[in-house]
C-alpha cells in the first residue's frame, strides 16, 4: 500500500509543474508581433477583409475539438468576397502577407498570367478524412498562402489562404472576386509517418451499453492463447479508460497475437469474465459491450478473426458474462475454463491506483489547456480570441479540474488505504488544487491592470475566489 501511496505522490506532482512554468506570461511583458511566431497580422488582415467583403453565399465554417481533451483537431473556414479593384484593404492583405513571411514554414505567391496551379491537402480525423482543396485553378487568379504551426496543437499546421480575380467588364466592372480559406489540419508530414506506421497498428474502437458502468478495460496480450490463459490478472499491457461510453486501444505488432480485454468496475473490482480477441497488425475491431453479451464484429471475424481459419483463439473467444456468474466455453480442441477471480486487496489497490494515475494525467492535460487559453489574453491576440469566449472557457475547464480532484479525492477514501495514508494523499491533493488557484488569481490580478476585465473575467475571479477558500478549509479540517 505504501507503494501506492508514494506512486500516487509522483504522479499527483506532476499537476503543479505544467501551470507553474506560466509565471512569465505574455500579456504580463505584452510581446512585439514580431517575436509572436504565428502569422497574428495575416489573421487579423483576414479577418478585418471578411467583414467587409464576404459574401453570404457559398460561406462554410466547420470546428473539431477532442471530447475529452477539448483541444482543436481540426477546423475550416472557407469565405467567398467580392470587392473593388482598388480596394486598399486588399492591399493591407498583401502587405500583411508579406511582413509575415520569415515566420512561416511554407509561403507562396502567384501573380496572375503564371500556369501554376495550387491546392490545400487537408488531413483529418486520425488521417479518416484526406481532401484536397482546389485554390487557384486559372491563370488569370492572384493567391497568397502562408503555413505555419498550430498554437494549441503541435500536430495541427495552419494555412491561411487567398486567392482572386478581375470579373468581367459585363458582370461587374472594376470589380475582384475571390476566397478565403483558413484551415487547420494535421501536418501532411506526420500523416505521411502515420501512413507508414498503420499496417502495424491493431485498434479496438469500443463502446459500452448505456445501462452498465464498465470504467476501465484491462487489456491482455501473448503470442500464443494458451501464453494468454496462463496469465496473471495483473499482467495486463494496458488499461484504458471508458470515457463517454467510448473506449479506443490501439498497439503496433509485427504479427498476430491473442488478446483479451477485461473490465475493472467502478468500485475497482476486476470482473470474473473476459473477451477474448485476434490481434491482427492493419486491422481494427469495433465492439459493443452489453451486459453479458458484446457484438461480434462479424467482417472481422471472417476475414481474420475466429472464423477465418487462422485463428489462434481458434473459436475459443469467451463472452463477457453476466456481473454474478461463470461459465465454461468449450474449444473445438480442448475446453476453457474461465476461472474466477479472487477479489483481493491487491487488485483492488491496483485498480484504484490505474484509476487515480488516469485522473492525474486528465488534470495535466487539462492545466496545459489553461495554459495556452491565458496566453490568449495577449493584447496582440485580441482580434482573434474574443475576452468574453476566453473567460468562459477558462472557467469551464477550471470546473472540470475541480470534478477530478473531487473524484480523486474520492478515490483517496477507499477502505483499502490506511488512514494515515489517507490524510497524506488528500493534503498533497488539496494543496496542489490550491496552488493551481492561487496562481491563477495572480495572473487574473496582473491581467485586470494591464488589459481590464469585462463581466466574464469578474465571474471567473469570483469562482476561483470561492475555490481557493474550499481547498483552504479542507487543508484546514485534514490538519487538526
Amino acid at each position: 500500500m505504501k507503494r501506492l501511496i508514494i506512486m500516487l505522490l509522483i504522479a499527483s506532482s506532476a499537476l503543479s509543474t505544467t501551470f507553474a512554468q506560466k509565471k512569465d506570461t505574455t500579456w504580463q511583458k505584452a510581446r512585439p508581433l514580431s517575436e509572436a511566431k504565428y502569422p497574428t497580422v495575416v489573421r487579423g488582415a483576414l479577418n478585418d477583409f471578411i467583414q467587409h467583403f464576404a459574401l453570404a453565399e457559398g460561406q462554410s465554417y466547420s470546428v473539431n475539438r477532442n471530447p475529452v481533451t477539448d483541444v482543436l483537431e481540426s477546423s475550416e473556414r472557407v469565405v467567398r468576397f467580392r470587392c473593388d479593384t482598388a480596394e486598399p484593404m486588399l492591399q493591407a492583405v498583401k502587405n500583411a502577407y508579406n511582413t509575415s513571411e520569415y515566420i512561416t514554414y511554407q509561403f507562396t505567391q502567384i501573380m496572375p498570367g503564371g500556369n501554376e496551379q495550387f491546392a490545400i491537402r487537408v488531413v483529418s480525423d486520425g488521417g479518416k478524412v484526406n481532401k484536397t482543396i482546389p485554390v487557384r485553378t486559372k491563370n488569370t487568379q492572384e493567391m497568397w498562402f502562408l503555413a505555419t504551426k498550430n498554437l494549441e496543437n503541435p500536430q495541427l499546421r495552419d494555412v491561411y489562404a487567398i486567392v482572386w480575380e478581375k470579373k468581367s467588364a459585363i458582370d461587374w466592372p472594376d470589380m475582384f472576386e475571390g476566397t478565403i480559406y483558413m484551415i487547420s489540419s494535421l501536418r501532411p508530414d506526420l500523416y505521411t509517418k502515420e501512413m507508414d506506421s498503420s499496417k502495424k497498428t491493431f485498434r479496438i474502437e469500443g463502446r459500452v451499453d448505456a445501462n452498465i458502468k464498465d470504467s476501465l478495460y484491462n487489456i491482455y496480450i501473448a503470442d500464443t492463447y494458451a501464453q494468454l490463459c496462463g496469465q496473471s490478472d495483473d499482467a495486463y499491457v494496458a488499461c484504458v479508460p471508458v470515457i463517454n461510453k467510448r473506449f479506443e486501444y490501439q498497439v503496433e505488432l509485427d504479427h498476430p497475437v491473442a488478446g483479451r480485454l477485461r473490465c475493472i468496475f467502478p468500485d475497482g473490482e476486476l470482473c470474473s469474465a473476459w473477451i477474448d480477441l485476434d490481434f491482427v497488425p492493419g486491422e481494427t475491431y469495433h465492439i459493443t459491450v452489453h451486459n453479458g453479451y458484446y457484438d461480434d464484429d462479424m467482417d472481422y471475424e471472417n476475414r481474420v478473426g475466429r472464423f477465418s481459419g487462422k485463428s489462434l483463439i481458434n473459436g475459443a473467444a469467451t463472452v463477457d458474462e453476466p456481473r454474478e456468474s461463470v461459465r465454461t466455453v468449450t474449444d473445438p480442441m480442448e475446453q476453457v475454463q474461465l476461472l474466477q477471480a479472487e477479489r483481493t486487496k491487491e487488485s483492488i489497490n491496483k485498480a484504484v491506483e490505474v484509476q487515480l494515475k488516469f485522473k492525474a494525467n486528465k488534470i495535466e492535460v487539462d492545466m496545459k489547456i489553461l495554459k495556452v487559453l491565458y496566453e490568449q489574453l495577449d493584447p496582440a491576440k485580441r482580434i482573434e480570441f474574443p475576452m468574453d469566449l476566453t473567460f468562459d472557457q477558462i472557467l469551464n475547464k477550471n470546473k472540470t479540474i475541480e470534478s477530478d480532484f473531487a473524484d480523486m479525492i474520492k478515490l483517496a477514501g477507499n477502505d483499502v488505504i490506511s488512514d494515515k495514508d489517507k490524510i497524506e494523499f488528500k493534503t498533497h491533493i488539496y494543496k496542489k488544487a490550491l496552488e493551481l488557484v492561487i496562481e491563477q488569481n495572480k495572473i487574473l490580478s496582473e491581467a485586470s491592470r494591464v488589459v481590464g476585465f469585462p463581466k466574464s473575467g469578474r465571474k471567473l475571479q469570483t469562482y476561483l475566489e470561492k475555490l481557493s477558500d474550499k481547498y483552504m478549509n479542507a487543508l484546514t479540517k485534514l490538519m487538526r
